[in-house]
């Protein structure tokens, strides 16, 4: 079937309408992402930065990221306990909050 005119406008507004509704939902940004603390509550799922407190005046571990899962909580270093803090690097859906997976 061919479509002219309006109808082929429709008809991708339709289309689009149909594929919004698995659309995932807005992610946060980096940009809008704030510094937390071991113990907080994990707000989204994705790859934080995450910096390590000094002890005795050294560093103990670089600076790396890690993939953290939303509704868990920040965890506590080893060495640095609550002293370590995280950052939203870059968020990232997780297939355990997606509907069309198991």
């Amino acid at each position: 079937m061919k479509l002219v005119g309006g109808a082929v406008a429709a008809a991708g507004v339709l289309m689009a309408e149909t594929r919004s509704v698995h659309a995932a939902p807005k992610l946060p940004t980096a940009s809008d992402s704030r510094w937390f603390k071991a113990g907080e509550k994990i707000p989204v799922s994705g790859v934080y930065d995450v910096v390590h407190d000094r002890i005795d005046g050294q560093y103990h571990a670089a600076d790396h990221q890690l993939t953290l899962i939303a509704g868990a909580h920040f965890p506590n270093c080893k060495a640095c306990q609550g002293w370590v803090k995280f950052r939203l690097h870059q968020a990232a859906g997780h297939t355990g909050a997606h509907p069309d997976f198991v």
